[in-house]
């Protein structure tokens, strides 16, 4: 009976420990790195996008006078 518990123990303990190439692990990181860049590359140009859009947007809000709608806005 304990002889059976030890057995179940050690294959349990057997397939939960994964067998990693170290070639595939390898080639798997250069992909993921390569995955990351892409993506962190495409939120910037996204966040790029955004911020240029509400700089423009703020510029042509304080170009204009809210009162009479005039170009000629002194900043005091």
């Amino acid at each position: 009976m304990n002889f059976d518990k030890k057995i179940k123990g050690f294959l349990k303990n057997l397939f939960k420990k994964k067998i990693v190439d170290p070639v595939l692990e390898e080639k798997r990181l250069k992909i993921l790195k390569q995955q990351y860049s892409e993506i962190v590359k495409y939120f910037d140009e996204k966040a790029d996008q955004h911020n240029n859009i509400r700089k423009l947007q703020s510029e042509e809000n304080n170009s204009i006078c809210p009162s009479c709608k005039s170009t000629f806005v002194n900043y005091r």
